[in-house]
């Protein structure tokens, strides 16, 4: 029995915004025909499947049955398109059958008419340790708080932060720990980063290059792919490599994630780009490295309606879709 508390598939509903006075995108193969996408017809997800609590094990525990059978779930409840995270680790750790599961996947999503948008990186979650103690999250959450290499300003913070979910729904959720795990794992669980900080440097670009050309030569040239999110909220570090400050880490994530949007654009124009924001402000700082702006946010009622309202309004200043997802 797995050890994992995930029962079922996971569909986030994606509320897509786009300017009506906009015209739609054109996302040209470099190799072969253009796409035209309709930006205003996409219902889409972000999705993983129920055999997996990341992305790395997604791909990693491909199993083509299971995930028929849950894009067919998406699709019957009216979904037409997925937000799917991709994983460099699973890429490294075997090329070949990493590329035939992700062409497997989107000839699957062609069955069930499911378009995509591809997510290469990723900067939430904690990178995994060597020697990983695993436990429940209320026994992390005790183990955090009697540590003595611990503030007691950041015991307070785990305190305020995560007591109500380590001693309710959370309490026997399973968490790997080792003695540099940041507690925020406690929030995080068995999600991590791809590639994380401290496969970010420039030594690192060559071998995630090759991971970036081998996905874009398979996407560009399916039908069912829209757009490729370069990054996932870039601005979402809680792993800091030892003696790495936050400022130093987000440079980093800059420098990187322009490379690559830079190295995209050159290599593959065509290419539909998008970084997935934590929020409206960086999707506007970022809007240059976009051929499809999107954003995220957690707000509800009037404060949505705020947010939405500033997006739409940037977007038709850039005349660009816009997307929440």
């Amino acid at each position: 029995m797995s050890i994992y508390p995930i029962t079922a598939v996971c569909l986030l509903l994606v509320w897509v915004f786009t300017n009506p006075c906009l015209q739609p995108l054109l996302a040209v193969d470099p190799v072969a025909q253009k796409k035209t996408v309709n930006w205003q017809d996409i219902r889409g997800v972000n999705f993983f499947t129920s055999n997996a609590s990341n992305a790395h094990e997604m791909w990693g525990k491909f199993d083509a049955s299971l995930v028929d059978r849950e894009l067919g779930w998406a699709r019957s409840i009216g979904f037409n398109s997925l937000r799917v995270w991709l994983s460099f680790q699973t890429y490294r750790s075997d090329h070949g059958r990493f590329q035939s599961h992700l062409a497997q996947f989107l000839d699957l999503c062609k069955n069930h008419e499911l378009t995509v948008m591809l997510v290469l990186f990723d900067c939430c979650g904690i990178e995994s340790r060597p020697g990983a103690q695993l436990m429940t999250v209320e026994q992390a959450y005790r183990r955090f708080l009697e540590s003595p290499t611990i503030s007691q300003e950041n015991k307070d913070l785990i305190r305020t932060r995560y007591k109500e979910f380590a001693e309710g729904r959370g309490k026997n959720m399973w968490v790997g720990v080792a003695k540099d795990t940041p507690f925020d794992i406690l929030f995080w669980q068995n999600w991590s980063p791809n590639p994380g900080l401290s496969r970010m440097g420039q030594q690192d670009w060559p071998s995630l290059e090759r991971y970036v050309d081998e996905v874009l030569r398979i996407g560009v040239n399916h039908k069912q792919v829209i757009a490729f999110d370069l990054i996932n909220e870039p601005g979402c570090l809680f792993d800091f490599p030892d003696g790495m400050s936050r400022r130093t880490a987000e440079a980093r994530v800059m420098e990187f994630m322009r490379h690559f949007s830079t190295y995209i654009q050159k290599k593959y124009p065509g290419a539909a780009r998008t970084i997935g924001s934590e929020s409206v402000e960086r999707m506007q700082s970022l809007a240059n490295d976009q051929t499809v702006l999107s954003f995220h946010t957690y707000q509800l009622g009037e404060e949505l309606s705020k947010v939405l309202a500033q997006a739409v309004a940037f977007a038709r200043s850039q005349n660009k879709p816009v997307l929440l997802t």
